[in-house]
């Protein structure tokens, strides 16, 4: 019974237009959802330990760490079973991004916010949104939907005790949502990311983690919200 009502809870991704800083079960009409494969569970590519950088990337690996040569910033990589994911929220000032408030502090702790198509082409070269197949490789490998959340979180940063253990050095940071109506939502208490995946020509996956949850839920968003980033190595 848990389980189904998390499904019914999420199946829309109804959450991520919700209002307040508070979950929110109800949150108005949501488009028929086409056919979808049963749920199943997600898995990460190992980084290199020397510096790479192809002759035209805007990305440079060494050991670690990422810089992404478009602003000079560095991120953490971490490999999670078979997959190489950035450990932080990308952070990169593209057309169609915002901070969470407009507030650049938040872009610091969070990462900065994208619409879909947005989304779709931030990442730099030789990474790349996952898809929600990828999605569920990860969340597979750590152990399934229901302990996902608890274990893919940041020991810090998430509101109300939410905190996880960060088993894989992932580190999810609630970075909260936006929409195109300039409101800003549930900072500090919710995780929104996209997939690659659309759900019909307005709405695409993602993935949701809560701070009052040790699972983690899939569903689908309008594509003009705004949720974070994560980027998977090609």
């Amino acid at each position: 019974m848990f389980i189904v009502k998390i499904l019914f809870a999420f199946v829309a991704l109804v959450i991520l237009g919700c209002g307040g800083s508070k979950p929110c079960t109800n949150c108005g009409e949501r488009p028929s959802r086409p056919s979808r494969p049963s749920l199943q569970d997600d898995s990460p590519p190992p980084p290199s330990h020397s510096t790479y950088r192809p002759s035209s990337s805007n990305a440079v690996v060494a050991g670690n760490k990422l810089t992404d040569v478009r602003d000079g910033r560095d991120y953490r990589l971490v490999k999670i079973g078979t997959q190489v994911w950035m450990a932080e929220n990308l952070n990169y000032a593209a057309n169609g991004s915002v901070c969470y408030d407009k507030q650049e502090s938040n872009c610091d702790k969070y990462g900065r916010l994208y619409n879909w198509a947005t989304a779709m082409s931030v990442c730099p070269d030789g990474w790349h949104i996952p898809s929600d197949a990828e999605w569920t490789t990860l969340t597979d490998f750590v152990g399934g939907l229901s302990t996902v959340g608890i274990k893919l979180k940041a020991t810090n940063g998430w509101s109300k005790d939410g905190n996880g253990t960060d088993d894989y050095g992932f580190a999810a940071l609630p970075g909260g949502s936006g929409y195109s109506s300039g409101k800003f939502k549930n900072v500090s208490y919710y995780g929104y990311w996209w997939s690659a995946s659309e759900s019909s020509a307005n709405y695409a996956y993602g993935r949701l983690i809560a701070y009052g949850n040790e699972s983690a839920r899939w569903g689908y968003g309008n594509k003009s919200f705004l949720f974070s980033v994560r980027c998977l190595k090609d």
